[in-house]
């Protein structure tokens, strides 16, 4: 990829483009040389063809070849469809209907429609024939890592959180209304990110990828859990979306409470203060919602940046699950304290049917027991064998084989699910 500039006018032009006479006196430019101009993707993309939006977070996979490939979701947008909902920045029509895969060694783009229903894009491709490719072109070991973007499960979060309500009245006075929760993040507040995770469904059998985001109900201060919505990744699935609601009766942690408890933990607040006192930064990572085996928890890391240095290091990972909060310098041994004979005594919420609107029986989730001695050694076996697989899952990622690192985070999901069913025995 790139522009040939080998000519002794094309570098007097490329010269005053970009102000630098160095490109016309330079030895290193050969008839060999080519410029590239744009090399982030998005801008790259947004150059070729303006008339799409693209995903501001590209992401990297690879192929059966050995081939690293960037893959970038498009969509189209207007602002003029009738009868429709209308949303900041984007109008009131958005479809992802094409992806684009680029080759990270040649930077060629590769345009996908994806979806072929889209009236937008089929217009588009009259009018640019050689620019768009049919989805089933795309290599088989490529599609395998499409997933269902960040952006658009957004936008689809945030009307459904208001048009999710079937009775007219209630939904005049916005009485179960929903919102997407607030969190900390480094210094300061914002609304949860949607997130990708490996988990099994209530009612499947098998892991799956998926884009999780939560819900809390907006009217009310507290910012309890009152559902979560999920899209699926995997292949044979790929876009359907789930929404799970939990019994009204059952009081659930939203991610903005689980952020109360760690402001006021005594242990925690100390420690952050003392770091601020020695005049490093304290960042807040994600804060992410995970439900393992009907349960909810909750996982937050703590890094820390230096004065004297640019990049963050983790110090501490913080989990909570029922009212149970711990923390450690690393999630495994987080994990281990969480799951410790000490463990015991916390409430499980359960999840509904995602058709239904209110459980028909809410019953109460008895406590669990505290956890035996030998469950505890046959969990810390357990989770032993997940840290190992986190050690290959994070040599596979240094490797850019996203393939295996797939794999072994689904290996992974299984361990911690036989960990809490343990603790169910």
């Amino acid at each position: 990829g790139g522009i040939p500039i080998g000519s002794f006018w094309r570098k007097l032009a490329f010269a005053i483009r970009f102000q630098d006479y160095q490109i016309l006196l330079t030895e290193y430019i050969t008839t060999q040389t080519k410029l590239l101009m744009n090399r982030d993707l998005p801008e790259r993309l947004q150059v070729l063809a303006p008339f799409l939006l693209y995903e501001p977070d590209p992401y990297i996979a690879v192929t059966d070849d050995g081939l690293l490939k960037w893959i970038c979701d498009a969509y189209t947008i207007s602002n003029t469809y009738p009868y429709s909902v209308r949303t900041p920045w984007f109008g009131n029509y958005l479809r992802n209907s094409v992806k684009v895969v680029m080759d990270a060694y040649d930077g060629i783009p590769e345009f996908y429609v994806v979806d072929d229903s889209d009236p937008m894009i089929q217009c588009y491709q009259k009018i640019f024939p050689t620019l768009f490719r049919n989805a089933e072109q795309m290599d088989t070991s490529v599609k395998r890592h499409l997933r269902y973007p960040q952006m658009l499960l957004r936008i689809q979060a945030g009307i459904y959180a208001k048009y999710h309500q079937k009775n007219p009245q209630t939904f005049y006075q916005g009485e179960d209304e929903w919102a997407i929760p607030p969190e900390k993040y480094a210094s300061g507040n914002r609304e949860v990110e949607a997130y990708y995770q490996v988990m099994e469904l209530p009612g499947e059998q098998k892991e799956e990828f998926l884009l999780m985001l939560p819900f809390v109900l907006a009217k009310f201060e507290e910012k309890n859990m009152v559902a979560w919505m999920a899209a699926r990744c995997d292949p044979e699935r790929y876009g359907e979306l789930i929404v799970y609601r939990f019994p009204k009766d059952k009081l659930v942690y939203g991610p903005f409470q689980f952020e109360s408890r760690v402001d006021n933990d005594p242990g925690l607040s100390e420690q952050f203060t003392l770091w601020s006192q020695e005049g490093s930064r304290v960042i807040r990572g994600n804060t992410l919602a995970i439900p393992v085996a009907g349960t909810l928890l909750y996982a937050s890391p703590i890094y820390l940046q230096s004065s004297d240095g640019p990049m963050p290091e983790l110090r501490l990972v913080i989990l909570m699950h029922g009212d149970t909060l711990v923390h450690a310098p690393t999630l495994d041994e987080a994990l281990v304290k969480l799951l410790g004979p000490d463990g015991g005594g916390r409430k499980k919420p359960a999840v509904t049917d995602p058709e239904a609107e209110q459980p028909a029986q809410p019953t109460e989730a008895a406590p669990t027991a505290a956890v035996s001695g030998d469950a505890v050694a046959r969990i810390r076996q357990v989770l032993g064998q997940a840290i190992e697989l986190d050690k290959q899952a994070e040599a596979h990622l240094r490797e850019g084989d996203l393939g295996k690192y797939r794999d072994v985070q689904r290996k992974q999901a299984e361990l911690l699910d036989r960990a809490w069913k343990e603790i169910e025995q």
